[in-house]
């Protein structure tokens, strides 16, 4: 006999109690030594996860938006409350105001970014991202103030300014800690905590030109007119927090949609930068740390107290602190993807 042949009795007579030792000991529990990878086990990059958002931020930046109630204020006493006073002693006859525009604060923004997610658990997870804030609220704006004397002439007063504008913007690189609970193969809701430092910049620019203009019967005579520009900028560092939670729902293998509320904490406490003022042909240059200054002005029609915020001359008596704060409520909309 050719010993290298094995009849079938002789092949089954080994090979069935192989089998049946291999199937009961593959089906016996069994515990892991550190020297016994488990086959099983995800693979890293299948629990990383790549998300993009976009949103909504309701924000109130307090101490640069008080630029506009600067501005107005300082327009109505000058022109407004001047001209009433100068109709109720007799000086005038009447005065009108037309008015194309107008100065608008900042009160919302929308911010972008994204994360890299790694899932440690199926409840826990961590990750590292960014987020990219910035909002400038730009106008044109015309003013034009009409006089009417008691001797058939007209005054014109047109003030100007092309742009007006104030803006914030804000960086911020965080990481985060995510806890998540599955109520359905179609819902899944999380707790998130982030933050990070945030790099933010501030800035206010005014173009300004005034035209006064005296109109009689057969006659026009431009009596004064005048232009200038006004710039403002400042950065600096400080913290972001934030707190929140979402909804995800998927899509596709794969991808995932969610939908994120919280509040944010962003808040940079000290800020300075560089100034430049045109009036005629000679600029003036300045750098400085922005502040919020007080002033009083006094005249024959009253006397207005107001603050503003400025990086120029910031010493001296009514000086405050300047916070740029980009804090508030957010709703950001989202997609997740998987590996």
């Amino acid at each position: 006999m050719n010993i290298r042949r094995i009849n079938m009795f002789s092949a089954a007579s080994i090979l069935v109690p192989i089998w049946l030792s291999v199937s009961v000991w593959l089906s016996t529990p069994r515990l892991l030594s550190a020297e016994e990878p488990d086959q099983n086990k995800t693979p890293i990059l299948s629990r990383l996860q790549v998300e993009l958002f976009l949103g909504r931020a309701s924000l109130n930046p307090t101490d640069l938006n008080r630029i506009i109630d600067y501005d107005n204020s300082i327009q109505n006493f000058t022109y407004d409350m001047h001209f009433d006073y100068l109709r109720s002693h007799s000086r005038i006859q009447s005065w009108v105001k037309d008015t194309d525009g107008g100065r608008k604060k900042i009160k919302g923004a929308m911010p972008v970014g994204g994360r890299i997610r790694y899932r440690i658990s199926d409840f826990l997870a961590v990750s590292a991202g960014f987020q990219y804030i910035q909002k400038s609220e730009s106008r044109d704006l015309e003013f034009v103030y009409t006089r009417r004397e008691y001797y058939q002439e007209q005054n014109e007063e047109t003030l100007t300014y092309s742009p007006y504008e104030i803006s914030i913007k804000g960086y911020n690189p965080f990481i985060g800690v995510h806890l998540s609970k599955s109520f359905s193969r179609l819902l899944t809701a999380e707790a998130f905590f982030q933050g990070g430092p945030l790099f933010a910049r501030c800035g206010y620019t005014s173009y300004w030109s005034y035209a006064w203009v005296i109109q009689g019967e057969g006659y026009i005579w431009p009596t004064f007119d005048a232009d200038g520009q006004l710039e403002e900028k400042g950065s600096g560092t400080g913290i972001a927090l934030e707190l929140g939670g979402r909804l995800n729902v998927p899509v596709l293998q794969g991808l995932n949609l969610f939908l994120e509320g919280g509040y944010a904490y962003q808040v940079v406490k000290s800020l300075s930068g560089t100034g430049r003022e045109l009036r005629g042909t000679v600029p003036e240059t300045w750098v400085g740390e922005w502040k919020t200054k007080s002033e009083v002005l006094t005249a024959p029609w009253g006397t207005l107290d107001v603050r503003f915020p400025t990086n120029f001359q910031t010493s001296g008596t009514g000086i405050e602190d300047f916070w740029l704060d980009l804090s508030g409520f957010r709703i950001k909309l989202g997609i997740s993807m998987g590996f």
